[in-house]
């Protein structure tokens, strides 16, 4: 209550850095129950930086973070240099109708109205009477979210939706609703009394899975068909006619028909369209494809235009072995440490330290009575898996799952363990971070100790301890193991695997 009487501007949670689940944190911690409402003119809530330009996200999440701190009322503090801004950055933080919903006079912070499944829908009312509509999809699917004005506190009479990443203005019949891709999100400034010969408000939606029989899902490793259905919503006031929809599939995938008419399509009504898609084995590993269905369509006589929405089609096939996962640099030379990175600062174990520790590639170690090969890679190659939900193929019985790896982080994540019977089962996992904690958080004990780390510089911090640590996870040792999904948290990185009894 004290925050508007003493201060303009204020941090309310954790430091950004420039990754999607920094994003998320402040996107949540903004949302805190009774915080939007201190925040207004001369006293707002900062939700930290702008990471627009830093590199560690795509630009489509970029437009994500400035258009909902925008709706939050945020201010818009870049911190990078401008002067290597790429075009497309450039055109996101230029755009002056995002802009004018965080720079609003009335200084109402847009807040949750309506959630579901990885989704968010904010509203913020703005000078005049209209709203900023924001429809935020979190999830990692492309997926058509869908609102009302009465739900916005717009009214339930017809809108006007006005889009302020494309400019385009259309008619609503009282619906907002878009499709909306993985990390993305639609803002529309919504007004009253559309023009009655406005564009119609529509929204393409494509939902299918080409899977192949009898394999879970997101898990096929052979090629696969199946069906995915295109439906166009009108919700606008008047009706569209000439409807030819298509779905266009990545390379090397197959798509029968290649399009198909629906006709006239009543306002409040909508028409749809099954494709039957083909794709070719996935490799291993974690991969998203992106099928794109677009419709045309005219209305009122002769004039016409195009509507796009995608369906996203998951893989997560598993690596033959942990070694055909490793994804990161976390160990290098000290005449060339710039090749690592185990800490998303360029900072890595010294090779040499670890060799006086008695680790060279390819070397067992032991620890706790357990035998681990430690990494073949030489330093400055990948030699760990930054765990990202990751499903490794792993044969072995025992009554524990042992595994050696560290953090740059403090964070734990679920193991999922497959048996050959099928069966699963779930732990949790986690490490200490590497240096200057707690080596026992989690349940870990330390495995290696080296002296020093390598900086992008070069070595330095002498005197300080890096370590890679050891811990398990129960087994049914009645079982034979299958594989190991990995947490999905990027903090964690996992160096060897083994099984104790």
């Amino acid at each position: 209550n004290w925050l508007p009487n003493e201060g303009q501007l204020w941090r309310f949670g954790s430091d950004i850095y420039d990754g999607w689940p920094s994003v998320l944190e402040n996107y949540r911690e903004d949302n805190t129950p009774g915080l939007p409402a201190r925040g207004g003119p001369g006293h707002w809530n900062d939700a930290d930086m702008l990471e627009i330009g830093n590199g560690g996200m795509t630009d489509l999440e970029y437009q994500t973070q400035f258009v909902l701190w925008s709706e939050m009322a945020s201010p818009l503090l870049l911190s990078t240099d401008l002067a290597k801004l790429t075009p497309a950055e450039l055109n996101i933080v230029r755009n002056k109708n995002v802009l004018a919903v965080d720079q609003d006079p009335l200084g109402k912070q847009g807040e949750i109205v309506a959630s579901g499944k990885g989704y968010d829908v904010l509203s913020r009312p703005l000078a005049g009477g209209d709203h900023a509509v924001v429809l935020f999809n979190s999830g990692d699917t492309a997926q058509t979210i869908s609102t009302t004005g009465q739900t916005v506190g717009a009214g339930s009479n017809p809108l006007a939706l006005k889009d302020l990443l494309t400019g385009k203005v259309t008619a609503s019949n009282g619906i907002i609703a878009a499709n909306v891709p993985a990390h993305g999100t639609a803002i529309y400034r919504v007004s009253a009394n559309p023009s009655k010969h406005g564009e119609p408000s529509v929204v393409v939606t494509a939902t299918g899975d080409p899977q192949q029989s009898g394999q879970p899902s997101g898990q096929s490793s052979g090629q696969s068909s199946g069906p995915v259905t295109v439906t166009l919503a009108n919700n606008g006031m008047s009706p569209i006619d000439h409807v030819e929809v298509t779905l266009k599939a990545p390379a090397g995938w197959t798509v029968t028909p290649t399009s198909a008419g629906l006709g006239k399509i009543d306002a409040g009504h909508s028409g749809s369209a099954k494709f039957t898609v083909s794709r070719p084995a996935p490799p291993p590993g974690k991969q998203s494809s992106t099928l794109t269905a677009t419709a045309d369509f005219r209305w009122q006589g002769t004039n016409s235009d195009t509507a796009t929405g995608q369906d996203t089609v998951l893989t997560n096939t598993p690596y033959d072995n942990l070694a055909q996962a490793f994804n990161n640099v976390a160990i290098t030379d000290e005449s060339n440490p710039t090749a690592g990175d185990f800490d998303g600062g360029g900072d890595s174990y010294s090779a040499q330290a670890l060799a006086a520790a008695g680790v060279t590639p390819g070397s067992t170690v032991t620890h706790d009575g357990v035998s681990f090969a430690w990494p073949s890679a030489s330093a400055g190659a990948n030699d760990n898996v930054v765990a990202g939900g990751q499903i490794v193929k792993f044969s072995g019985k025992g009554s524990k799952l042992a595994f050696l790896g560290s953090e740059a982080g403090f964070a734990s994540g679920d193991v999922t363990v497959t048996y050959t019977d099928g069966s699963t089962a779930t732990a949790s996992l986690g490490f200490p971070n590497w240096c200057c904690t707690d080596p026992t958080a989690y349940g870990a004990q330390a495995a290696i100790t080296t002296d020093h780390r390598d900086t992008p510089s070069g070595p330095a911090n002498y005197g300080v301890s890096y370590i890679v640590f050891y811990n398990t996870i129960a087994l049914d040792p009645s079982k034979t193991v299958a594989s190991v999904q990995l947490p999905d948290e990027p903090a964690i990185h996992v160096f060897a695997l083994s099984t104790a009894s």
